[in-house]
């Protein structure tokens, strides 16, 4: 976030162990989107292609 130059505090999203956290308060209107899956490692995890995809359209069509 710090490259990005974004401020203030995450909002949260998600449900049950897939949780999300969403800057959008950065420089440049960049937007910085962290998910993680409790009790799982550093890994691809199962619908991690749709929330890419999900994540960039929005950014192209935005």
């Amino acid at each position: 976030m710090t490259l990005d130059g974004c401020t203030g505090n995450p909002i949260p999203g998600g449900s049950g162990v897939h949780k999300t956290s969403t800057w959008n308060t950065c420089r440049n209107k960049a937007v910085v989107k962290l998910d993680t899956i409790e009790g799982e490692g550093h890994s691809w995890f199962a619908d991690a292609t749709s929330s890419s995809w999900q994540f960039f359209s929005a950014i192209v069509s935005g």
